[in-house]
């Protein structure tokens, strides 16, 4: 048992959203199982709000609120420093608030001696 699951035994484990995860081989690419897959949706533009058109920005997060691949687009969104549109149901700034968080808690763990998500599977 490491030291930070002896310290926090009631603590749980979740995988980061920045951490990468293969597609299941036996499964089709995650972006044909996307809520938002060509044919799926009538206007792929609303996945790209014009700036402070909550209303279309909102649109997206409905879609994308469901969606059984939403970590995988948002981790593919993170991995390409996508600068526009909706992606896992963020958008740009919302992702790179979860990217700074995510460094920030990363930075701490490493100083208290736990191993981030991202050095476990590098």
């Amino acid at each position: 048992m490491s030291e930070a699951a002896a310290a926090y035994p009631n603590r749980i484990e979740t995988p980061s959203p920045l951490a990468v995860v293969p597609d299941d081989p036996g499964s089709a690419p995650w972006q044909e199982r996307a809520a938002c897959a060509p044919g799926r949706v009538p206007d792929p533009d609303t996945f790209f709000p014009e700036k402070g058109r909550k209303d279309q920005a909102q649109a997206a997060r409905r879609i994308c609120e469901y969606c059984v691949v939403r970590a995988d687009c948002l981790r593919a969104a993170i991995a390409n420093d996508e600068k526009f549109g909706i992606w896992g149901g963020l958008t740009e700034r919302e992702r790179k608030k979860l990217i700074r968080e995510h460094r920030r808690a990363a930075a701490h763990q490493g100083s208290i001696g736990l191993q981030t998500d991202m050095e476990a599977i590098a």
